[in-house]
């Protein structure tokens, strides 16, 4: 939402917060759907670098999880951010 208003900085430290208190818990697709969120929230600040690292952390979570259907909507993301066709 923030960053659908441009308000880039305070949804990237939202998004921040939220892969912290989603890293504390053994929740893996809580940890994945944080990481997402925060890919996309890098992505619309032009920090594709970072938003892949995000998203391949993701994609390890929801693995783990056995959330198949996330994994390979993230791997889908990833593959859209890693040729610039995002």
């Amino acid at each position: 939402m923030l960053a659908a208003r441009g308000e880039l900085e305070e949804a990237e430290a939202s998004a921040r917060e939220a892969v912290a208190v989603a890293e504390r818990t053994d929740y893996f697709e809580l940890r994945g759907d944080a990481l997402f969120d925060l890919a996309e929230v890098l992505i619309s600040g032009g920090r594709t670098r970072e938003a892949t690292d995000a998203l391949k952390r993701a994609v390890e979570n929801f693995d783990d999880k056995g959330a198949t259907f996330k994994a390979s909507r993230v791997r889908r993301r990833l593959g859209e951010v890693e040729t610039g066709t995002t």
